[in-house]
């Protein structure tokens, strides 16, 4: 292999020559971004062997978040669940926890039919996230009736129960 004017082996590839073999080899980007391959030529037989990997490319910075369709909590609140700062690079996964907190913030206020849909798009410029809520009714505890016990008194027990009727209901708190 000629590499430059001379014999010389091409860095970053290491290869032992076998007496019983003929290698001829050459060295040229197999995926620019992922991978400098080598390609051997093996008695009649091409194998790409990858020599290094290149560096993960940084993640992008998040742009804006467009949030669209909430109608009782306002765009600070929803902002504040998703909790993924504008400006920052950001990786998909902390993204895509961001929704799932907004998700879980209105679920756990009583909209239990509440629907999002997301996306993300990335450009030249960075990462924008994009939530449509579609809120549906607001569930409340309407009582808190004790049955049952004879130990202990109603409301005592109504006492250690968090909610309180008019709460919004949060079937988390039941557990």
């Amino acid at each position: 292999f000629f590499y430059g004017r001379g014999r010389v082996p091409h860095p970053g590839f290491n290869l032992r020559e076998s007496p019983s073999m003929k290698i001829s080899f050459t060295a040229r980007p197999f995926c620019p971004r992922l991978f400098w391959s080598t390609f051997l030529l093996i008695t009649g037989t091409v194998l790409c062997v990858p020599t290094h990997a290149a560096k993960s490319p940084r993640p992008p910075v998040l742009v804006g978040v467009n949030i669209q369709g909430n109608q009782t909590l306002s765009r600070p609140d929803v902002e504040k669940a998703f909790d993924v700062k504008v400006g920052r690079r950001v990786r998909e996964k902390k993204v895509q926890e961001g929704f799932d907190r907004v998700r879980n913030t209105f679920h756990h206020r009583g909209f239990l039919e509440f629907q999002m849909s997301t996306q993300t798009v990335v450009t030249d410029q960075g990462l924008t996230a994009f939530i449509d809520i579609k809120e549906g009714p607001q569930y409340h505890l309407n009582c808190i009736s004790v049955e049952g016990d004879e130990e202990v008194s109603a409301e005592s027990i109504k006492r250690e129960i968090e909610m309180q009727p008019g709460d919004p209901f949060n079937p988390t708190q039941l557990m």
